[in-house]
C-alpha cells in the first residue's frame, strides 16, 4: 500500500487513498476466530494504514483533532476501554500506535505553518492564528490524555513528541503572535492559556517520572524543562515588544504529578519532647517554583517559571 500512495494522479489518488484507509481503520479487524486481531504485525499494519491515511489528507490538521476529539473520546467512555465506535481499530491494545502516531502527524503539520513576512496580508495571518489555535487544542487533548493513558510507552511519546511541538511554537508560533498580538489579543490570550494547560500538564508528567523512578524517561526531563522556560521567557519577550512588561511579575508555585496533586518528598521528625502536642513530623514540599502572572485591565493571565536547577526544579506556568 505504500508503494501504492506514492503512484498516480496526486490530488484524486490521495482523496481515494484517504477514503479507502479511512474505511479501513473504521471496521473491525477480526481474525479466523473472529477475535480483534493484537500483536507485533498487527500494530505494524495498523501504524501504516494511519501514516498513508494522514499522509495524504489535503486537511491533516483537521483529521487530527477528529481522531482526537471523536475516537480518543469514545475510547475514554467505553468500559474497560474495549474499542472506539467510530474506528474500531482504535482498541487499548492499539492506543499507543495512534497516539504515537497522531503526535508525531502533530508535529510535522505545524512544522508547515510557516511564520508570517513582512509583505503577509492580514487574512494570511489570521489564517495562520487559526491553524495555530486548532493545532495547540488538539495538542492540549493529547497531553492531558496521558493522565488516564499513562503506559510508559504513550509518557515516552508526549515527552519526546512534546518537546518538539513546544520548540517549534517556539520558532514558528511566537513570531506570528508578535504581529497580531495588537489586533488580536483575545485570540493570542486564548491560545497561550491553552498552550499554558499542555505545558503545565507537560511538568506534571516530569514530576510523576521522580515517582516511576525510570531513568531512561527521566533522563529526558532536563531538556523538556529547559523547553519549557524558554517559552515562559520567549512569552515576556513577546510582552515587552507590545510594551505590556509591567505587568509580568514573579511568585512561587509546588511540584505536582501526574493527576496535579502536591509532591511530597520528605519527612523528618522535628519534636524532642514526648509531651509536645504538635505533630512529630513535619511534610516538606520537595521544591517551589517561580509563577509569573501577566495580567491587564480586562483579564488577568499567568505563567510561571523555573529558577535554579533545571534538573530539579519542577517547571509550571499558569495564564
Amino acid at each position: 500500500m505504500l508503494s501504492v500512495a506514492s503512484h498516480g494522479d496526486k490530488e484524486d489518488f490521495a482523496k481515494q487513498i484517504v477514503e479507502f484507509t479511512e474505511a479501513i481503520l473504521q471496521r473491525d479487524w477480526l481474525d479466523e476466530d473472529g477475535q480483534r486481531g493484537k500483536g507485533s504485525k498487527h500494530n505494524a499494519l495498523i501504524h501504516s494504514v494511519i501514516k498513508i491515511y494522514l499522509a495524504n489528507s489535503d486537511d491533516r490538521m483537521t483529521i487530527l483533532e477528529s481522531l482526537c476529539t471523536t475516537g480518543m473520546a469514545e475510547l475514554l467512555k467505553i468500559d474497560h476501554y474495549t474499542h472506539s465506535a467510530t474506528y474500531p481499530t482504535l482498541t487499548k491494545n492499539t492506543y499507543p500506535i495512534f497516539y504515537r502516531s497522531i503526535l508525531t502527524e502533530l508535529v510535522e503539520v505545524v512544522k508547515t505553518i510557516s511564520p508570517p513576512k513582512k509583505t503577509s496580508t492580514e487574512q494570511e495571518r489570521e489564517d495562520k492564528l487559526m491553524q495555530w489555535g486548532v493545532a495547540v487544542r488538539t495538542f492540549h487533548i493529547l497531553v492531558n490524555l496521558v493522565k488516564v493513558f499513562d503506559a510508559r510507552v504513550n509518557i515516552s511519546s508526549i515527552l519526546k513528541c512534546g518537546r518538539q511541538f513546544v520548540d517549534i511554537f517556539l520558532r514558528l508560533g511566537m513570531p506570528l503572535l508578535d504581529t497580531v498580538f495588537r489586533h488580536h489579543k483575545d485570540e493570542v490570550q486564548s491560545l497561550l492559556k491553552n498552550l499554558q494547560l499542555s505545558t503545565r500538564a507537560l511538568q506534571h508528567i516530569c514530576g510523576h517520572l521522580k515517582i516511576m523512578k525510570d531513568v531512561s524517561l527521566t533522563n529526558q526531563v532536563p531538556i523538556v524543562k529547559k523547553c519549557l522556560e524558554t517559552f515562559v521567557y520567549r512569552v515576556k519577550a513577546m510582552l515587552n515588544i507590545n510594551k505590556c512588561l509591567q505587568a509580568f511579575w514573579v511568585g512561587n508555585l509546588k511540584n505536582r504529578n501526574l493527576q496535579g496533586e502536591e509532591i511530597l518528598s520528605q519527612t523528618t521528625v522535628q519534636s524532642n519532647d514526648e509531651d509536645s502536642d504538635s505533630d512529630d513530623a513535619e511534610t516538606v514540599l520537595e521544591e517551589e517554583n517561580s509563577d509569573v502572572e501577566m495580567e491587564d485591565t480586562s483579564d488577568k493571565s499567568e505563567i510561571t517559571s523555573n529558577h535554579g536547577n533545571t534538573d530539579e526544579d519542577e517547571y509550571s506556568e499558569q495564564f
